[in-house]
């Protein structure tokens, strides 16, 4: 691994940490942005509207891509895990769902140059993770919950079908999102460069 690849993505990871960090004090202040499809979305960043299916379950998701994307580049990977209240299967939705976090990701291009953001939507009734958030930790089940296997399908799929440097895929989640990232990063501890759960319960144990 070269000394220019690790300082690339160590600088990018700090700049995500700052985002993140901008995200949570919005979230715990209660400022919450709306992001429209057809208001604040830069100009070199296009937005695409997807469903993705399995044999239990489908969900909406979008993917904020570099508007001169090209298959010959290879991109970051961002996943934005939403918290319980954004549940559902509406675009509507999707397309405001924020809390700081993806405002101020498109607020700069030092965050989505190079970066796709993948945001799926859990559909009701189902949960990121099975379990109560309540306590601030919980017990890993065996197998992942319906809504959680079919994203890490989504982003096997994501990977397979876009020029995905896996080296550089990183994961953000706010509450039960939170807590969907900590369960993410303790089954597949090798699959995301870095994490930022906020606000989630996670397995101490793991």
């Amino acid at each position: 691994m070269s000394t220019e690849f690790v300082m690339k993505n160590t600088r990018y990871i700090i700049r995500l940490i700052v985002l993140i960090m901008i995200a949570f004090f919005s979230f715990s202040l209660g400022l919450k942005v709306n992001v429209s499809a057809n208001s604040t979305i830069p100009s070199d960043v296009r937005v695409e509207e997807h469903i993705f299916k399995n044999d239990t379950l489908e969900l909406a998701y979008l993917l904020y891509l570099p508007k001169d994307y090209n298959k010959g580049d290879n991109y970051r990977l961002v996943l934005f895990m939403h918290g319980a209240g954004d549940r559902g299967f509406d675009f509507n939705v999707l397309h405001n769902i924020d809390y700081g976090f993806v405002s101020t990701y498109l607020d700069d291009p030092i965050y989505y140059e190079n970066t796709i953001l993948l945001v799926p939507q859990c559909p009701t009734p189902y949960l990121w993770v099975e379990d109560s958030w309540a306590s601030g930790e919980y017990t890993m089940t065996k197998d992942p919950s319906p809504a959680s296997s079919a994203v890490k399908e989504l982003l096997d799929y994501v990977i397979y079908e876009y020029p995905i440097d896996i080296s550089k895929m990183y994961a953000v989640g706010v509450s039960m999102g939170g807590m969907a990232v900590w369960d993410m990063i303790g089954r597949y501890p090798n699959l995301f460069a870095a994490a930022a759960p906020i606000c989630g319960s996670l397995d101490v144990s793991k």
